[in-house]
């Protein structure tokens, strides 16, 4: 029996212990996991802390960064500022010699391709009509370009584009410029013998001095246009341009230029009507038919008196000898003179055999 209660209180007793052992072990953890969490929670803490004050330096140095930078931009837009100040004249210099560079290289890739009149193929519309350009022609576009002296005889350039452009003494024989806008170009001194400038504009145009014998001047519109000075410019090549009020002219409405012989008028001879005391004025149609000159020649006796030379033009000058006489009504071939002499066609001086446009001008024509 004493036994058997040791026993039990052996028992109890462990039971005791292991009890208190156990609740002693549970306080440590606890303890344990309380001290970490404290210890986690300050390391959380003081990261967010380092994660404020790493993104508060960061945005103290943009901030610097950014004040550096605008300085420096500031500085650099002064000191630009201050070099183009100082170097003004210079960059203009520079600026207008590109400027010139890019127009002389555009304006030799446009003259490089400007065909021969003889290359470029004759194109007639539906009516038998000459046109101004050929499919496939781009116009060169040359406005405002200084082409002075320049050699453009015998080319072609239908259509082009020659506003406000320089061409003081340029060369153009035998060129055909049908259908050019040359409105305020200056062709002071300007070779134009031979060429063809039917339907040009002419606007505004200065052509002091240019040579316009046997010009085509087609319906070309020379309203505005100084003409004082030209050479060669007949009546006959007036009444086929347009041309008003503001037209400065020095040829007589029915004369010619001073220094070309002035023609005088058809005498008729006594076999003549006796109403018919002077030649008619002619009215251009819309459509003049060549005349006949040797049936017309035959049928009129003509007698010019003795005029004395006092032409200018060494052209005119060769052909002087053949006013002295009267002129002949056979078969030959009329002189240019007396060419003056018979009816106004329109087609005396120019290519009879290349179909011309329809003229829209006479003698005072005004622009519709």
């Amino acid at each position: 029996m004493a036994q058997l209660q040791l026993i039990l209180l052996v028992g109890i007793t462990s039971l005791l212990a292991a009890l208190i052992g156990a609740l002693i072990t549970l306080k440590l953890q606890r303890n344990y996991v309380k001290r970490t969490r404290v210890h986690l929670q300050g390391w959380e803490n003081a990261q967010e802390s380092h994660q404020r004050t790493w993104e508060m330096q960061q945005e103290k140095n943009a901030a610097e960064l950014k004040k550096e930078f605008t300085r420096q931009l500031e500085q650099v837009q002064q000191d630009w500022e201050e070099w183009k100040v100082r170097d003004r004249k210079r960059i203009e210099t520079l600026a207008r010699q590109y400027e010139e560079s890019e127009i002389q290289l555009h304006v030799k890739r446009e003259l490089a391709r400007l065909p021969l009149v003889e290359d470029a193929p004759l194109i007639l519309d539906a009516r038998h009509l000459h046109r101004h350009s050929f499919p496939g022609w781009q116009p060169p576009t040359l406005q405002g370009a200084n082409l002075s002296d320049y050699d453009f005889s015998h080319r072609f350039l239908g259509q082009a584009d020659l506003r406000n452009a320089q061409l003081k003494r340029a060369n153009f024989y035998m060129a055909d410029l049908s259908g050019a806008c040359m409105a305020g170009a200056n062709l002071s001194g300007a070779y134009l013998a031979g060429a063809n400038l039917s339907g040009a504009d002419l606007r505004d145009a200065t052509l002091t001095g240019a040579n316009l014998l046997v010009t085509d001047l087609q319906g070309a519109v020379l309203i505005g246009a100084n003409l004082l000075g030209v050479r060669n410019l007949t009546a006959q090549q007036l009444d086929t341009t347009i041309y008003d009020a503001t037209t400065q002219l020095d040829v007589e409405e029915e004369g010619t230029d001073p220094r070309l012989h002035s023609i005088q008028p058809v005498v008729p001879s006594p076999s003549s009507t006796p109403e018919v005391a002077e030649q008619p004025p002619f009215v251009p149609t819309e459509n003049p038919a060549p005349v006949d000159n040797t049936s017309f020649a035959a049928s009129q006796e003509v007698e010019l008196p003795t005029v004395t030379p006092v032409m200018e033009s060494p052209i005119i000058m060769q052909a002087e000898p053949e006013l002295s006489s009267p002129p002949p009504s056979s078969d030959l071939p009329l002189g240019p003179e007396v060419a003056d002499l018979q009816l106004n066609t329109h087609t005396d001086g120019f290519d009879t055999t290349t179909p011309r446009p329809e003229y829209n001008g006479t003698g005072r024509a005004k622009a519709s």
